[in-house]
Formats: C-alpha cells, sequence, structure tokens
C-alpha cells in the first residue's frame, strides 16, 4: 500500500495530514478508519548505520532489551485500565528503526509516519540516555497527557493489537524512538 501525502500543516501543536482524502490528526499520527493490517510491509533494505535488527529467536539484535521494555512499560500503562497487552510487532522493526533515523535527520517528529504501514504512531524526538532508560520516561510523560491526549489514546486504544518499538541514536546522543501501533 503506498500512501501519498497531500499536505501537511502545524496546528497548535499538533500536526494535520491529508492522506488520500483522509485526516491524519493528533500529536500521534492517527489514521483511523484507513488502516490496513500487513503482516509483511515489505524490503527495507536502508538500515541506519549502527543499528540492526534480527527475527526472533535469531539473537543478535542490540536493541531487544529496549524493545522488550518498551512492550511492557505500555502494557503496564494499558493494565491500569483493563485494556488487553499488546504483542510485539517484530516483522516491522527494521521499518521502525528507519522512521526513527529518517525523522532524526529531519529533525521532525512523525517525518516518515506510514512508511511502516502503521495505523499510529508515537515518538519520542531527541531524548537523552540509552533506549531502554530513555524510553521509560517518554512513555510515562505521553501516558500522564491522560484521556483526550494524542499519545496516551494511541497508548490506550482498545483497537490496537501490536505495537513496533524503534530506535535511533544519533552521534550526540540524542535518542529518537517510535511506536508504531496497528489493530
Amino acid at each position: 500500500m503506498l500512501w501519498r501525502m497531500q499536505s501537511l500543516r502545524a496546528c497548535s501543536g499538533f500536526v494535520v495530514v491529508s492522506l488520500l482524502g483522509a485526516t491524519v490528526f493528533g500529536a500521534c499520527g492517527t489514521r483511523r478508519g484507513h488502516v490496513s493490517h500487513v503482516e509483511s510491509p515489505g524490503d527495507h533494505p536502508l538500515a541506519p548505520a549502527g543499528v540492526t535488527t534480527a527475527p526472533e529467536g535469531a539473537g543478535g539484535d542490540p536493541l531487544d532489551h529496549a524493545r522488550e521494555v518498551c512492550l511492557a512499560e505500555i502494557n503496564k500503562y494499558r493494565a491500569s485500565i483493563n485494556v488487553k497487552p499488546l504483542q510485539r510487532w517484530r516483522a516491522i522493526e527494521l521499518c521502525t528503526d528507519n522512521e526513527a533515523h529518517s525523522d532524526s535527520q529531519t529533525g521532525q517528529p512523525h517525518s516518515a509516519f506510514g512508511t511502516c504501514q502503521e495505523g499510529e504512531q508515537c515518538e519520542c524526538p531527541g531524548w537523552d540516555g540509552a533506549p531502554e532508560t530513555a524510553i521509560v520516561g517518554c512513555l510515562k510523560m505521553m501516558w500522564d497527557e491522560g484521556p483526550g491526549g494524542g499519545h496516551h489514546d494511541a497508548m490506550a486504544d482498545p483497537t490496537n493489537a501490536i505495537v513496533s518499538c524503534g530506535f535511533y541514536q544519533m552521534g550526540d546522543g540524542g535518542l529518537w524512538a517510535v511506536q508504531n501501533y496497528s489493530p
């Protein structure tokens, strides 16, 4: 599925994008009602320098622990409101890493939104610290927005079943982390 961005504008701290007639809005880049669940999003040959991922059980993914922390934290918040836990969406982890890398290069959160065919996205731009520690603080900040906050609502959305956590650490130490959600 190819999404063509038709317009992009900032609005009171939120990004509003029109995708083939569908309005995408909110701090988390939601594309409600226009989501296709895709098991295989396609090849993503351009991994950011220094970032590798491996299929489940293959070992060798230096971000595996950070991804598990991300999933556990999101599920901890979901459990607090009796929403079923998400499963780890391994199939698009490299793509999600690439979105974090791309956004770090443009300096614009959500600029690569839709590349992985996700339905919703949250992002932690330029955080300090290691991925497995920075993600905890960022997810707490998003959850603390409360109901009606774009990030909170994406994390709590009961229609989502899977999440992919991606990371890119810049040379200056700044961490960009993306969470992609889908039913």
